[in-house]
């Protein structure tokens, strides 16, 4: 069944994504999920982009919140099911961060951005309120959109329709999205800083990233469901 509790857009988004020792990333999930691997690694993703339009179902277009987001992910699996487990998200909006706590239990940070998009690139500054953390990179795509295919990496990456959050190791809560496949386009970035990673207790990457960005998609999403 199609989720159809929020419709909202996303735009402008970067993937950034490191392949990772699976049992450094599986000592971190929250009981209930199983780390995915690809080719026998973990990946954990760095992803900015644009949330747009962001309402409730029956509200007509045009009138839902709009702000940045920025979110460090990894890849899980429960119950069969392929998934993506949040570590955090930030976002710049305050009453989106409230609504995002409060009603859907998913672990927002409240950041201030500076968002420079144009024709050329997309300029992306955050910083986290309160806290020493915070992620500064222009980024692109190289204008030539493809359709991943089941079984690439990019597929396995992009293509997933559930997500998890979780209070502690034990309050594991799942929601649902639905989307057209990505229009993706091979990546490029420059960061100049990234401490999402020091802020998730991860150490930092060495090797250089996967790199994928998307012009955005429509997206419906539920609300989230404690699993018991």
């Amino acid at each position: 069944m199609k989720p159809k509790l929020l419709k909202m857009t996303w735009e402008k988004a970067f993937f950034a994504h490191w392949d990772w020792d699976p049992s450094d990333v599986a000592s971190r999930l929250p009981r209930g999920l199983q780390l995915d691997t690809f080719n026998g690694r973990a990946y954990l993703g760095v992803v900015p982009f644009l949330m747009k339009n962001i309402r409730f179902s029956v509200m007509p277009s045009g009138t839902g919140l709009a702000f940045p987001e920025l979110n460090l992910r990894t890849y899980v699996t429960s119950n069969g099911r392929k998934g993506v487990y949040f570590f955090n998200l930030d976002a710049s909006s305050a009453l989106g961060v409230y609504i995002a706590r409060k009603l859907f239990a998913i672990p927002y940070y409240q950041a201030d951005f500076a968002v420079f998009p144009s024709a050329e690139r997309m300029q992306f500054t955050h910083k986290r309120r309160n806290a020493e953390t915070g992620f500064e990179a222009w980024y692109k795509g190289d204008g030539k959109i493809f359709y991943a295919e089941p079984g690439s990496l990019e597929h396995w990456l992009t293509e997933r329709y559930v997500f998890y959050t979780s209070r502690g190791r034990d309050a594991l809560f799942e929601g649902q999205i639905a989307h057209s496949p990505w229009p993706l386009e091979r990546g490029s970035w420059d960061a100049s800083r990234n401490d999402l990673f020091k802020a998730n207790h991860f150490a930092e990457p060495a090797a250089a990233p996967h790199l994928l960005y998307s012009s955005g998609i429509d997206v419906s999403a539920s609300r989230l469901i404690k699993r018991k």
